[in-house]
């Protein structure tokens, strides 16, 4: 008989096969939660835990929607905003993402601007826990054409000259967005630009309209010709800016002889990759480099001149950090210093990298840094254009000197988690070696293949977690499951020892 079976049960049996089944059912226990998927990376796993900051106990948000119009038209800016629930959940920040930047595009404060027609799903996430998501559908529609007025530069010209024609809708559109018609091209023609050409004498009417944005709205200017001499221009020269910015907007204008009465000119461009500039002069640079600009007069197209423009790149010459601490459980958006060439100029679509030395202390969840416990943590910014920059600070995450309740909860979970679990499967397993598995053998054999059982079962269990995706696997975790199963293994072997031992002792004094 086992050396430790010293204890006289009634139905014997029945406590066996209960040590047994107890045991195997914490060992499958162990095994399958081993299996479960973790969550995200990034993400703190609360075990069983709660997480208590600064007093208040931390509540994760559980769900998110967004609000907002369903349908926004052409140009339009509008703000949405992200309601996360529960009400009092501490951190509310998210992270907004539009599914076709062509249509729109937000920034990350949820101010949309609407750039095309067409649809696009708008998603804000979490920064606290990516799983939690919400999306919104949006229409981005044309706005309707409400209102439409013509003016003419000149009522009334001598045959020969120019004049032009500028809209004014209620919309932000472009003078080539229009159509134009004359009455009669023997009199006069008009290009698509809205730029008049005078042939002979008389009267003609010219018709404007936007089919595109309205089929209904057209509107009439009347123009007279008349017979009579104008001085046309003999020299154009450009006294202007010949270097700019990306991003740059302005109105190229040349200089006429003090004579000429015809003062309209074409602008044209050598390569429109580089710069929007419409025949009016009006320009808005696209990207750095150099082109060739011509604005001749419109009257008579020899008479031009011609320059070479510099649009020279608008770049961050500088970035530094300019944030100190990071508390800890609170999504925090870094400050940041920028010096830009030229100054205060930043770039369109400028796109910073955020990285931290240690996602366990604190991690981004795109420009959001959220610390997990107290510590020190090196961040890095980097922006990527013409050129490239990076800036990197040591941060200090912490709880403002109060208890850190996130360290005592890490404890707390690795007590219960680990330790605690596998001692009580320890002790069951222990019970079953000894009166069910191994009861004729001696107590060095019986402690011994329960000691390493229960290393098997932590290595098992902890290796498991190395294959399951959001799932871990250390050495530590092995150690405290295998130092709380052999502490429960140690301290039955010895209740058992003196329990044995006062019983020999009782049998030898009979």
């Amino acid at each position: 008989m086992s050396p430790f079976s010293v204890i006289e049960y009634p139905y014997m049996k029945k406590v066996n096969l209960f040590f047994v089944i107890f045991f195997a059912l914490l060992s499958l226990f162990i095994i399958g939660e081993a299996c479960v998927p973790g969550k995200a990376s990034g993400e703190q796993s609360i075990g069983l835990a709660q997480i208590f900051y600064s007093g208040k106990k931390i509540t994760d948000p559980t769900s998110i929607t967004i609000k907002g119009p369903d349908e926004i038209v052409e140009d339009q800016k509008t703000t949405y905003t992200a309601e996360v629930l529960p009400a009092n959940c501490t951190n509310k920040n998210v992270v907004w993402n539009i599914s076709d930047p062509s249509v729109a595009e937000i920034d990350g404060l949820g101010n949309l601007t609407a750039l095309a027609s067409g649809k696009v799903t708008l998603k804000a996430t979490s920064v606290v826990n990516a799983q939690i998501e919400a999306t919104k559908k949006i229409t981005v529609k044309r706005d309707t054409l409400t209102e439409l007025k013509v003016q003419l530069s000149k009522e009334s010209v001598v045959q020969g000259e120019t004049c032009y024609l500028t809209c004014f809708p209620n919309l932000p559109l472009s003078q080539d967005e229009f159509t134009y018609l004359s009455s009669d091209d023997t009199i006069a023609k008009v290009d698509k630009y809205g730029y008049i050409k005078t042939l002979k004498m008389g009267e003609v009417t010219f018709s404007v309209s936007c089919p595109s944005y309205s089929s209904s709205i057209t509107t009439q200017v009347t123009l007279k010709v008349t017979e009579g001499v104008f001085n046309k221009p003999t020299n154009i020269r450009y006294e202007g800016q010949k270097k700019i910015y990306n991003q740059d907007a302005g109105v190229f204008e040349p200089v006429f002889d003090s004579a000429t009465d015809d003062i309209n000119y074409f602008c044209t461009c050598s390569d429109n990759s580089y710069i929007d500039l419409n025949p009016h002069g009006n320009y808005s640079a696209k990207k750095s480099g150099t082109v060739k600009i011509t604005i001749a007069s419109y009257v008579d197209s020899s008479i031009a001149v011609s320059f070479d423009l510099t649009i020279a790149p608008v770049i961050i010459t500088s970035l530094e950090i300019a944030t100190e601490k990071v508390p800890a459980y609170q999504a925090t958006s870094l400050a940041l210093t920028l010096v830009s060439y030229p100054l205060n100029r930043i770039p369109d679509n400028t796109v910073f990298t955020f990285t931290s030395s240690d996602e366990t202390v604190a991690s981004f969840n795109g420009m959001f840094l959220t610390g997990y416990k107290d510590g020190k943590v090196t961040v890095t910014v980097t922006w990527t254009g013409d050129d490239k920059i990076s800036a990197s600070k040591e941060l200090t995450i912490d709880n403002n000197g109060k208890l850190n309740f996130a360290d005592f909860q890490l404890l707390f979970r690795k007590l219960i988690g680990h330790f605690a679990l596998f001692m009580v499967t320890g002790i069951f397993g222990f019970l079953s070696f000894s009166f069910v598995f191994l009861p004729e053998k001696k107590d060095w054999v019986i402690g011994l293949s329960c000691l390493l059982y229960g290393f098997f079962l932590a290595l098992t269990s902890e290796l498991i977690q190395y294959f399951v995706p959001g799932r871990y696997m250390t050495w530590e975790d092995i150690g405290t499951d295998f130092a709380g199963f052999a502490f429960s293994t140690l301290l039955m072997w010895l209740i058992f020892y003196f329990i044995r031992r006062k019983k020999a002792k009782k049998e030898s004094a009979k």
